[in-house]
């Protein structure tokens, strides 16, 4: 079974729901079956009866609904995220840099060309975190939301882009 994701168009870096075999997952009331079981204890039950076509809910939610795969998804998310969550590395004090270090545990704590890179262990969203850089010699603290994956040359590159145009 395949899934399929629903979005507004223009897209806005949300999903606002699924289907699969051609009917919408979530919509319309909950119906709610409340009853005790067995061993005594509360189970609650719920379902979605009146579930729509595609068609139905397009139509429901005012008609700029569009369908795509988790393929195509994915590249609309990555491109909203480098638009609108991304950020360039801005200049924070050392103080910043050492809550950052010490809010929550760092991961991918390590050195790079002389510049100590760590990223804030808690996600902002998807696989993107809070990154931040010391440059020792230069006594200057940046911090940016970046993917975690970026490899340490791409960091280094938006790094000096974003020292650049300030």
């Amino acid at each position: 079974m395949t899934t399929q994701y629903i979005y507004q168009e223009p897209f806005n870096g949300r999903v606002l729901n699924t289907m699969h075999n051609g009917t919408v997952d979530y919509t319309g009331e909950p119906q709610r079956n409340e009853y005790t079981a067995e061993n005594g204890s509360r189970v609650i039950e719920t379902s979605y009866l009146n579930q729509l076509t595609f068609d139905q809910y397009n139509e429901q939610k005012g008609g700029n609904l569009k369908i795509a795969s988790g393929e195509e998804i994915d590249v609309l998310l990555f491109a909203y995220e480098n638009e609108n969550v991304l950020t360039e590395f801005q200049e924070i004090t050392e103080d910043q840099w050492w809550n950052w270090l010490e809010c929550l545990p760092p991961t991918k704590w390590h050195h790079y060309k002389g510049l100590e890179i760590f990223f804030v262990s808690e996600c902002y969203t998807s696989n993107i975190y809070r990154c931040c850089i010391s440059c020792p010699d230069a006594d200057k603290y940046y911090s940016a939301l970046r993917r975690i994956n970026e490899t340490d040359e791409e960091l280094e590159t938006v790094l000096l882009q974003s020292i650049k145009l300030n």
